[in-house]
């Protein structure tokens, strides 16, 4: 568990991931999304993304000509010169969405970190800022995923990394371990 091997307080309760409850609807082109490839779904949060303009860029250099579709919730006009077959939208549904994706490439913020193991996927983590850091490395100790640098990574590295949580099965298999203990330890 992400947590096991701490000490603490009896009435400190890990719930996992808030997964109902109403959403605002937001409009997504379904259709567009692409079955026949691993998706990889990238956000660097809401309160980042002006900030992760050099990362987009990165992203786009190492997977453009990836068999990979990304469907990213970032601001379209820094993703001009992404493939025709990327999806990327200012809001998506993102809970709906991590249901057709084969992994995620984060900032390692709760919401999108939780969801994500809630759905069993292997995790990319570039911490920006605040409780990031250490978020990226449970996941990195629990199996479920890899770290990389925000602002230093290279494109290249970018790719060879994706590469790894999309087609190695251990990081799956370690996501799909943290899903089953949310299952598991749900309250009611």
């Amino acid at each position: 568990s992400i947590a096991s091997d701490q000490i603490l307080s009896p009435n400190i309760h890990f719930v996992g991931p808030a997964l109902e409850g109403q959403r605002a609807s937001i409009d997504f082109p379904w259709d567009r999304i692409d079955h026949s490839m691993p998706r990889l779904f990238f956000s660097m949060g809401t309160v980042n993304a002006l900030r992760a303009v050099t990362l987009y860029q990165r992203l786009i250099e190492g997977l453009a000509d990836a068999p990979i579709q990304v469907i990213a919730a970032a601001p379209v006009a820094f993703f001009r010169e992404a493939p025709a077959h990327w999806i990327v939208q200012p809001r998506v549904p993102q809970l709906e969405l991590l249901g057709y994706m084969s992994a995620v490439f984060c900032h390692g913020g709760h919401n999108t970190t939780l969801e994500s193991l809630a759905y069993g996927l292997p995790l990319l983590i570039a911490p920006i800022r605040d409780d990031q850091p250490v978020i990226a490395e449970q996941i990195k100790k629990v199996g479920a995923g890899l770290r990389v640098h925000f602002s230093r990574v290279k494109a290249h590295r970018l790719r060879v990394l994706v590469e790894e949580i999309l087609y190695l099965d251990k990081y799956r298999m370690a996501a799909d371990r943290v899903r089953r203990e949310f299952i598991d330890d749900q309250p009611f």
